[in-house]
């Protein structure tokens, strides 16, 4: 019993050192958030500062037909239908400020930073959805070519479709 009393204390203390000071993986701190990201719970939602979002359609097929709706956190926002989309030419309208909070919410829980920046298919001739967050980082992209992009990249699509159907647009 005496002789493994002094292993213990001539070896633990030793290697417990050894590994506090050479690392573990497993007790050392981990770095400080370089993004922000949904997916980082130290960064508040606030800290993104959503101030616009917009939404653009491209038909596929080379056919001239497209749409593109910015929102604004101010509650205004545009519409732009080229020569063959369903609403053509220039649109103002507005909507509740709330509803772009929400909407930046709904961005934000779909860790919308951290998507990629291209989604593609295999398909040719396809439409392509363009999906662009000014915040306090800068712009962010998201190209979704041919559907091509994950759920959250969708559910995403679908919550600015489903706003900018609620506005009122003004020619």
């Amino acid at each position: 019993m005496l002789y493994q009393l002094k292993f213990a204390r001539l070896f633990g203390l030793p290697t417990i050192l050894l590994i506090l000071t050479t690392g573990c993986p497993s007790l050392s701190t981990p770095p400080p958030p370089t993004n922000l990201s949904i997916s980082n719970p130290t960064v508040p939602p606030d800290k993104f500062r959503i101030s616009e979002i917009s939404y653009e359609w491209i038909g596929g097929w080379g056919v001239r037909d497209g749409y593109k709706i910015t929102l604004s956190k101010d509650g205004t926002g545009e519409y732009f239908g080229d020569i063959a989309a369903s609403r053509q030419g220039k649109y103002r309208g507005s909507f509740d400020t709330a509803q772009f909070d929400q909407l930046a919410s709904v961005i934000i829980q779909k860790d919308f930073f951290s998507r990629k920046n291209k989604y593609s298919s295999g398909l040719t001739d396809a439409d392509t959805i363009i999906i662009s967050v000014v915040y306090a980082g800068g712009r962010k992209t998201v190209v979704n070519y041919g559907g091509g992009g994950d759920d959250e990249v969708v559910d995403i699509q679908r919550a600015i479709v489903s706003l900018s159907k609620q506005i009122a647009w003004k020619g």
